[in-house]
């Protein structure tokens, strides 16, 4: 249900960016820099139940 909410605010700040890099052209180096950025500071967790079971016989 709140998918679709999030899906046109994500279309709708893409065509923002891309009128925007039309006139600005470091807007599109900047992106993939904040993009790579957030990617990375992203936090990633793994339930312990769902990690397989390693031998270190």
């Amino acid at each position: 249900m709140a998918l679709l909410p999030i899906v046109l605010l994500s279309l709708g700040f893409s065509w923002f960016l891309a009128s925007l890099c039309v006139f600005l052209r470091d807007i599109g180096q900047i992106v993939g820099v904040l993009t790579m950025a957030l990617m990375y500071a992203t936090p990633i967790f793994y339930l312990v139940s769902v990690l397989p079971v390693v031998n270190q016989s």
